[in-house]
This record gives structure tokens, sequence and C-alpha cells, in this order.
């Protein structure tokens, strides 16, 4: 064992033209050359030797040894049994020893294989290197252009992939912007120019990159759009409704101002008209006094024109009537005011005159002439009065029909086209007039 070959060692051949190798010398005598196989199992059997006669004696030690043929409890037995035991023993305490020696054999081999191994792999990577350099720095160089060429090219493509983006980021940028400005992102990005003089092998990716982002632009434009012109007729109804808000307010602050305006003016008018009221009480209250004085009847003197004239008095139905004979001497008729003889006027008192003067505008015939006397509000000759008198008396006119059914006071006579009351209903006609008005104003 003090030499070992390396039978699988073997080196390629190398081609002339790639290195010129010298040839081997002719007077060199040619190593023997040992396979692998019997390198191995001349290492296997030199290692295994001492254990390989170990296991031939075995069996040796089987036959003589391995029977237990003895009493073991008898002295001569357990000798027997003791002797066997340990002649096997012996050689088995042999088996470590000799394993552990051949083991460090083998190490020191293995130690020398590493080492020479070590050695001819030095001396072979010196060789190589030389090679490995310039192969290295070739590959290095190819890997650079490469790595070059690559990046080059992946800029080239970012950049057509950059622009391309943009055409495809203009559908972003019209979110939340207005229609107008969409339809000029349209315009631009139609007169984007996608032929191949500009982009090569990525003119069809752009084309349709600007196809596809001229579809969404639009399809935003439409809606936008509708939701302007949405918005846009929202706006001016809400205008709409502001102004005709604004009208409304206006006109019920008019029409409260109007209100209470008519308001202040309906209450003057109730403070008036109770004024009034409180006035004509107080009139029909001196007028029935006078009315009431004037009912008894007065004999009246009239003297003609040239002629002493008869006593007369005027009965209840307005007639003068001669007191000497009872025979009518004259009838009333509408006209002027009457024209009292300074008798009549000396026996009547202020307030018979004042209603005879103001609800009987008669005259007498032609016939009496009667003597002149100071003149006095119009009345009637008699206790009789027609509408005519009634209204220059109240100051405004009442219809008969008015008179009679709403105030429930019917006439006495009629005279021509005239309808008479008698005196005596005035007042009536009075307080049915206030009850009348009193109820209106309740009800109002």
């Amino acid at each position: 064992m003090s030499e070992l070959a390396f039978p699988d060692l073997e080196f390629p051949e190398v081609a002339d033209e790639v290195v010129d190798a010298a040839p081997p010398s002719a007077s060199a005598p040619a190593a023997p050359v040992m396979s692998k196989e019997v390198a191995l199992a001349t290492i296997k059997t030199t290692a295994l030797a001492e254990l390989t006669a170990v296991g031939k004696g075995i069996a040796e030690l089987r036959t003589t040894h391995g029977s237990t043929d003895y009493d073991i409890t008898t002295p001569k037995g357990m000798a027997l049994a003791t002797a066997r035991r340990l002649a096997v023993r012996t050689v088995r305490y042999k088996v470590p020893h000799v394993v552990k020696a051949r083991k460090a054999e083998l190490k020191d081999i293995s130690d020398a294989l590493v080492a020479e191994g070590d050695r001819i792999t030095a001396e072979l990577k010196a060789i190589e290197d030389t090679h490995d350099a310039l192969i290295t720095a070739e590959e290095t160089r190819r890997a650079n252009e490469k790595a070059e060429r690559e990046r080059l090219a992946a800029e080239r493509k970012a950049g057509f992939d950059a622009r391309i983006a943009g055409i495809r980021a203009c559908v972003a940028k019209c979110q939340g912007i207005t229609s107008a400005r969409i339809a000029d992102g349209i315009a631009k990005v139609e007169s984007i120019p996608v032929d191949a003089s500009g982009w090569e092998e990525f003119a069809t990716e752009a084309a349709l990159a600007k196809t596809e982002t001229l579809d969404a632009m639009r399809s935003l434009y439409t809606s936008t759009k509708a939701a302007e012109d949405i918005e846009a007729a929202a706006a001016e109804e809400r205008a709409r409704l502001e102004l005709v808000a604004k009208q409304q307010a206006e006109e019920s602050a008019r029409l409260k101002k109007v209100a209470d305006d008519l308001a202040a003016e309906q209450q003057k008018a109730r403070d008036e008209l109770a004024a009034q009221q409180a006035a004509f009480a107080d009139k029909v209250a001196a007028f029935e006094a006078s009315q009431r004085k004037a009912a008894e009847p007065v004999p009246v003197a009239i003297d003609p024109v040239g002629e002493s004239a008869p006593a007369t008095y005027i009965d209840d139905d307005g007639v003068i009537t001669n007191t000497a004979t009872g025979q009518p001497v004259q009838t009333l008729d509408e006209g002027a005011p009457i024209a009292l003889s300074s008798e009549v006027a000396g026996i009547l008192d202020a307030g018979r005159q004042e209603v005879l003067q103001a609800f009987a505008p008669a005259t007498l015939t032609p016939a009496i002439a009667p003597t002149p006397a100071a003149p006095l509000n119009p009345v009637p000759a008699g206790p009789n009065f027609n509408a005519g008198n009634l209204a220059a008396r109240l100051g405004f006119s009442l219809t008969v029909d008015f008179i009679e059914k709403t105030l429930g006071v019917q006439h006495c006579s009629t005279m021509k086209s005239s309808t008479y009351w008698r005196a005596s209903d005035f007042p009536v006609i009075c307080d049915a007039l206030i009850a009348h008005l009193t109820k209106a104003k309740a009800t109002a």
C-alpha cells in the first residue's frame, strides 16, 4: 500500500489547431495503468485482510467453542464454559483494534489523496486560468453589450409605453371637468399622429390606445353634457322659483299692507259710523220730541192775495181744511219749500218747522198767495213725506222696496208717482234702519 494509482484521472485530448502540444518521448517507458476497479479492490483487500482472516476463523471457533454440551452446574462444566467464552472474547476484542489501525492507515491515504489532488488541481488551474481570463473577459464584454442593448431597448420601450400611457391618461383627466374642456381634450387627442414613422413597431398599440381613449372621452362628454343640461335646467328652475317666492313675498307684504290699511279704514269707518249713529240718534230723539208736539192739530190762518183767508188747519192726511166748514181748501203738491205766513211761523216751534221743511218740499196752489216769510229747510206741509223727502233728510236715498220689504214700514198713500208715509213712520224707519245697520255691522 505504499503507492496508489489514479486510474480514473484521465485528461481529454486537445486538438492540435487549438493547443500546440509536444508529442510524448519515444524513449520514455509507458507506466502501467491500473483500473479503478482493481485499485479499489486492492485497497479493500489490504484494509480488510486481518478482518477477513478473523471472519474465516469464526467458523472454526463456532465448531470448537460454540457448543454448550456441558453441565454448567458442575465445576468441570463451568470451567469448560469459561474457557470457551475466553477464547471467543479474545478474538472479539482484537477486532476494534484492527479496525482502528486500518482506519488510521486509510486516513493517511485519504489525506495524501486530498493533498495530491489539491496540488494537481492548482497546477491545472494555473494553466486553465490563462484561458479562463480571456474567456471571462470576452463573456463579460458580450454580457455588457447585451445588457446595454437590453437597457436601451427597455428605455426605448418605456418611452413608447409612457407616450401610450399619456394617451390613455386623458380619460382620467376628463373626470370632474366641464364638457367644454372634455371637447377640447378630444380635439387634442384626435390630432395625435399614430403612424409608423413616429411609433415604429408600437404604432398598432398606439392606434388602439388612441381609439379606446377617444371612445371613452366621447362617452364621458355625452354623460357630462347631459348632466350639465339637467343642472342648468334645475338652476333656471331654482331661479324662477326664487323669483316667484320673492314676488309672492312682495305680494304678501303688499296684501298685508292693504289689509292693514283696509282694517284701519274699516275701523275709522266704524268709528265714524258710531259717531254718526250717535249724532243721528240725538237728531232722531229731537225729531221725535218735535213730532210729538207737532202731531197736535194747529189751526193755520192763510192770507190769500187780495182777500181774507178762512181759518184752516192741516189734517193727518196732509190736507188743508177749513176750520168752519170742515172742507178741504187745497192739496199739497211736490215743489218748492212752503212759504208760511207770519202767523203760522209764530205758532210752529223751531223743531216742527225743521221737520216740515226737511221732509215735504211742497207748495201751495196758485190760488193761494202765501205771505212772504224767512226761508226754511224743505219740510212737508203736513205729517206725510215721500222717498225724496226722506233722502233729503238722511243724506242718502232709500228705495220704496227697501223701506217696505227690508225695513218693514208700509206706505199710507200714493199721489201720482210718489209714495207717502206718515210723519210718525219716520222714527220707525230710523229705528229699523239702525237695527239693520247694527245687524250688518255684527256680521261683518
